[in-house]
């Protein structure tokens, strides 16, 4: 806790949908005993048909990687991959069997379900494709027991990294929420706290944060790190649609990879040379896996409250959760030069272990069973040096840029971005032409004019966006 009491400053960035195995599986050796791939793992194309051929992981993923988005939902797509269960069998169910999950899955899924080819739902990637965040494992800390907070998609699995509960929330069309979230209680505490933001935040779902007082873009991240006026706690949403000359950076399935990792490698970096970097703490992780192969299956955890929730699938077949298991296992980053360099956290976490740790740092109460779990085993012992190392990477650069070729404008928006766009329309009264502007938007799935119509949301919400002023990704 000494060590600990040093860090004045967190600076959360969640990205989007990628397992653990995905990203990081392939940095297992001896040297580096972290829980991820021998190279053998497999998934059956079938798991109900013995005689299925079978499917090995690989490491050849490149920045476009997969082609299509695997599902991520709670139903079908979570069940599925964690039980290998055929859609007869699923929809016998009312709610997640009680047997232990298998994630025999994720090819079925992939392959049945979305379409794709079986192969492309078992590529990871290899190190030297991920120079960025497989450097700053291990030169600091890797997490390879932190899941996501609930078996679903993007927005619940948020809800509970702001607020440690989602309320019931599993996924479909985005619901405002009045949860309590770490922000308010830091206000309360006459402690700082800002979301820096690139084009439209998830977090406008919570009420009680809309306003000007929690978010900034995030071209004011750069000035107020600069100046040393970071609050105390900082969460960076990165930005979830390709926008005119500003393609996506925020990893979610397919879009550029290579776009994250610079995204991650500036955050680091203008960290790294400011003066705020021996009492900052950086965490990378990503919100959920994302239908993306994983060999650990998620374990049972407590509730958080006393919501339940129910998904259903394309035919309308809801199946109940009563959020007592974790989602699928995701890389997590802890950056600090307090921590000493290689180490490996085993332990289980989930989302909510990052409000646990500034709940712990900063003598803040708990909002919900979850996060008060997550502090009985909380992250601070991971800042164990009582002097700042000076060994640290000045800089982390991405890789060379790949002949792949990106089209992401062109490209059909995906779950998320549709969401993004359903949900801003609580945000302002929509006249005829806006309103328009949104429905062709979600109906032909088209980038640009969802950028256009997010942007125009925002001015009118008074609540500035990336596209005035101009963008910037870096300092």
């Amino acid at each position: 806790m000494k060590a600990l009491n040093n860090v004045e400053h967190f600076i959360v960035l969640m990205q989007e949908n990628r397992s653990f195995d995905h990203l990081l599986g392939f940095m297992q050796s001896p040297e580096y005993p972290i829980d991820g791939l021998r190279g053998d793992e497999s998934n059956p194309g079938n798991p109900n048909d013995a005689s299925s051929p079978r499917y090995t992981v690989s490491n050849d993923a490149n920045r476009g990687d997969p082609p299509l988005d695997p599902g991520h939902s709670f139903n079908p797509a979570s069940i599925t991959q964690m039980f290998g269960l055929s859609k007869e069998a699923r929809q016998k169910l009312s709610r997640l069997p009680d047997t232990e999950p298998t994630n025999n899955g994720y090819v079925y899924d992939y392959q049945q379900r979305i379409g794709g080819r079986p192969e492309d739902a078992m590529k990871c990637f290899a190190p030297a494709n991920l120079p960025v965040l497989t450097t700053l494992a291990r030169e600091f800390a890797v997490c390879d027991k932190w899941f996501s907070s609930v078996p679903g998609a993007t927005c619940p699995n948020r809800r509970f990294a702001h607020a440690a509960t989602s309320e019931g929330y599993l996924g479909g069309t985005q619901k405002t929420t009045e949860a309590r979230t770490i922000f308010e209680v830091l206000k309360a505490r006459g402690l700082s706290a800002a979301i820096y933001y690139h084009d439209i935040p998830q977090s406008l779902t919570f009420t009680k944060l809309l306003g000007k007082q929690f978010f900034k873009p995030i071209q004011r991240f750069w000035v107020d790190l600069e100046k040393g006026t970071l609050p105390n706690y900082v969460f960076i949403e990165p930005r979830y649609l390709n926008w005119p000359g500003f393609p996506a950076n925020d990893q979610h399935p397919s879009n550029d990879m290579q776009e994250g990792e610079k995204l991650i490698a500036s955050l680091y970096n203008a960290v790294r040379k400011s003066s705020l970097w021996e009492k900052s703490a950086l965490i990378i992780t990503y919100d959920e896996a994302g239908g993306t192969y994983d060999h650990v299956p998620p374990p049972r955890t407590v509730k958080p409250d006393a919501n339940s929730g129910a998904d259903d699938d394309e035919d309308g077949k809801y199946i109940a959760f009563d959020f007592d298991r974790l989602g699928f296992r995701v890389p997590a980053v802890v950056v600090s030069p307090l921590i000493p360099r290689m180490t490996i956290d085993s332990r289980v976490h989930d989302h909510t272990a990052i409000l646990a740790l500034v709940e712990k740092r900063f003598g803040l109460p708990h909002l919900t069973e979850r996060d008060k779990w997550a502090g009985e085993n909380d992250l601070s012992t991971l800042f164990s040096l009582t002097q700042a190392r000076t060994d640290t990477p000045v800089k982390v650069m991405p890789a060379a840029s790949s002949e792949v070729q990106f089209h992401a404008q062109a490209a059909s928006l995906n779950d998320l971005q549709v969401e993004l766009v359903e949900s801003a329309e609580s945000l302002v009264e929509h006249d005829a032409a806006l309103a328009q502007l949104r429905q062709r938007a979600i109906t032909e799935r088209n980038q640009i004019d969802a950028a256009n119509y997010l942007s125009e949301v925002m001015r009118r919400a008074g609540i500035e966006s990336e596209a005035s002023p101009p963008p910037h990704d870096g300092p």
